[in-house]
């Protein structure tokens, strides 16, 4: 249990850290705004950095992606009524992530 929840926390900063890079590399604040292959190699990289902890599940990494990413929005972008929506993308792009652990 110790492992998956450094693992969990561990993906969920690489989560965030996409976002905070995002406008620095894209110019735009939200990744899934930039051009499509910024966002889906990012999340694949931060599956395959995510797995490299021994121990490492598909689950605590696919988890805390999804909690990373939502946190950083929640705590640093406007929220607005779209928020469902965000929620479920970033759900779906998430299963990016664990294209990293098999290619590790």
């Amino acid at each position: 249990m110790k492992n998956f929840t450094i693992n969990t926390i561990f993906s969920a900063l690489l989560g965030a850290i996409i976002w905070f890079l995002s406008p620095f590399i894209t110019g735009e604040v939200e990744p899934w705004d930039a051009f499509p292959l910024f966002y889906l190699v990012s999340l694949s990289i931060v599956g395959f950095i995510a797995a490299m902890p021994e121990g490492a599940s598909l689950t605590s990494i696919y988890v805390g992606a999804i909690v990373g990413q939502f946190l950083y929005m929640l705590v640093f972008l406007p929220v607005g009524p779209l928020i469902l929506v965000g929620v479920f993308s970033l759900a779906l792009f998430s299963l990016l992530t664990l294209i990293g652990p098999f290619v590790k």
